[in-house]
């Protein structure tokens, strides 16, 4: 099999200084389990609330955060009487023995929050390096698709890409192909949408994973290739019979992991910004797995046998609360269990996973000892 070589491009690649900051010395961000804020403890930031043999610790700084996710008002966060600032530490708390609970079910080691962290890194690399190429000297001015268009270009141009003849040439009568199905399809009227079931035309079985390309990102297969190529309308396809069409397809391909690449070769992972968004979203995942497993559980109560006999036992508990109304003429009517057995059971499902949230939080509560200072609670400024 003999191959050609695309090099698109030939740019000198330009120096770039690594990221001009540094992460906190103190801290280890990856060990911080927050939600709202990651400053760092200390005499300005006290802790206000912790758990010591749980991995819970409050500090001011996140709870001023929460609250003001709570209360909009900056005038009226800056007056809550002692009361309502415990109240609204101990919900804080409850949302932290919740990431807890997550982090003790090893909950970013499964499977499917591991999935997302990495998706999540490579989305903060983009956006770091993206960042600092905006701000870099003398782009500050320019426009930021100009910018960014060049930056990808660059990254592009620096990779030696071979592409097989033979696959090439099994890349472009595919193309082909699809572009007369997809043409077909117009003329019916049809959606040739990506995403309209049995519309668009579909890439081969006997050529997909045919590898078309081999880069230093890895193999690229002809359905790599198609699959990008039909998410664009008929009119705006790139001629895949032109090099020139092909490189088009790739870059728009590779361009994300390029920006990855590069913001990994300009040691961006270390970077505050991606640390603490890194953890922040760690934790988050984590907290929202231990939620995911009340639900499970609450899924798998709905499929009891006796679930019919609850639901009614629900019906009538609730009947003046929920099912009770009255009608145009100020008579109160009743809705009857039959007929809405859908709506009574989905009131259900939400009560049981509160109560199950409820249990999981007492529980956990008990078990272990709570530190509250009160004095700083009541000094913080919030």
């Amino acid at each position: 099999m003999r191959s050609i070589r695309f090099i698109p491009f030939c740019l000198v690649a330009a120096l770039f200084a690594a990221a001009a900051f540094t992460c906190r010395a103190d801290t280890a961000v990856e060990t911080m389990r927050r939600l709202y804020d990651f400053t760092p403890v200390g005499p300005n930031n006290p802790v206000l609330a912790k758990v010591p043999d749980y991995g819970i610790e409050i500090p001011v700084s996140e709870f001023r955060a929460y609250v003001a996710g709570e209360v909009a008002d900056a005038a009226t966060r800056a007056a809550l009487p002692p009361a309502q600032r415990r109240h609204y530490l101990e919900a804080l708390l409850d949302e932290h023995f919740l990431l807890a609970n997550g982090y003790e079910q090893k909950a970013d080691q499964t499977e499917g929050v591991a999935g997302m962290l990495k998706t999540t890194k490579a989305m903060l690399l983009e956006e770091a390096v993206t960042d600092q190429e905006l701000k870099a000297p003398g782009n500050a001015s320019k426009d930021r698709d100009e910018v960014l268009n060049k930056f990808r270009d660059r990254l592009f141009g620096q990779m030696d890409i071979v592409v097989s003849n033979e696959a090439y040439a099994k890349l472009k009568a595919e193309a082909h192909r699809l572009n007369a199905a997809t043409g077909a399809l117009t003329l019916l009227g049809k959606s040739a949408a990506p995403n309209s079931a049995g519309a668009t035309p579909q890439v081969s079985p006997d050529v997909a994973e045919v590898p078309l390309a081999h880069c230093k990102l890895g193999v690229i297969t002809i359905g790599d290739v198609l699959h990008t190529y039909l998410r664009q309308p008929l009119p705006e396809r790139p001629d895949l019979d032109q090099q020139d069409g092909v490189i088009a397809v790739l870059k728009h391909m590779l361009g994300p992991d390029l920006m990855v690449g590069e913001a990994r070769a300009r040691g961006l992972e270390k970077s505050p910004m991606v640390r603490e968004k890194m953890q922040l979203n760690r934790n988050v995942l984590t907290r929202l797995y231990a939620l995911d497993q009340l639900t499970a559980q609450a899924t798998a109560q709905m499929k009891s046998p006796d679930i019919d006999a609850r639901l009614k036992e629900w019906y009538q508990a609730n009947l003046k609360k929920l099912y009770t109304f009255p009608d145009k003429d100020g008579k109160e009517q009743v809705l009857p269990f039959d007929g809405n057995r859908e709506r009574i059971a989905d009131d259900y499902f939400q009560n049981l996973q509160d109560r199950l949230r409820a249990d999981l939080i007492r529980t956990l509560r008990e078990k272990h000892k709570i530190e509250i200072d009160d004095a700083a609670l009541a000094k913080a400024a919030l």
